[in-house]
């Protein structure tokens, strides 16, 4: 590195979804207030409603990416974590992580791996949330995934489980 250059270690590629010019020093204002770090943050315009969020702090950074998706007056949040050797003007905002939420399971197959199982029909499976031992208990089940927000997303798909069909 030469001296004196700022490194960027802890930078998320921000792209919001919509049409509209976003006004930075707002999104800044209300995420300031919502996320609550422990660090400091910083929004840089990169144009075409892209920004470079540098963190001061790896572990805010790290809770706002695990906490995403994230959305500002209505509109899509991407947040991508930008590679140690990765230029900004090289990233794609097409995948973003979501919480689907899986219902109508009987008991016996609410566990974590029916939810890898079907989180993976409808994406790149990132996680299930459930306790050590693996089993969800309750009306419905968590999973993590990371989708391909090019595509339509999809609202009451059905999946057959063991012969019969599920929501």
């Amino acid at each position: 590195l030469i001296d004196g250059v700022i490194d960027n270690s802890f930078a998320l590629v921000a792209k919001f979804f919509t049409k509209r010019k976003i006004n930075l020093e707002a999104v800044a204002r209300t995420f300031r207030s919502v996320w609550k770090s422990d660090g400091d943050f910083e929004f840089r315009d990169l144009g075409n409603n892209k920004a470079l969020i540098v963190f001061t702090d790896e572990v805010d950074m790290n809770r706002v990416l695990l906490q995403s998706p994230w959305s500002f007056d209505k509109y899509l949040l991407v947040l991508y974590r930008l590679g140690e050797n990765e230029c900004v003007g090289s990233v794609r905002c097409d995948k973003a992580f979501f919480w689907v939420q899986i219902s109508n399971l009987p008991s016996r197959l609410m566990t974590k791996a029916n939810g890898e199982l079907i989180g993976s029909s409808l994406g790149e499976f990132v996680s299930v949330d459930a306790p050590e031992g693996g089993r969800a208990w309750g009306t419905s089940m968590r999973v993590r995934v990371k989708m391909d927000i090019t595509q339509p997303l999809c609202r009451g798909r059905m999946v057959r489980l063991g012969g019969s069909d599920r929501h």
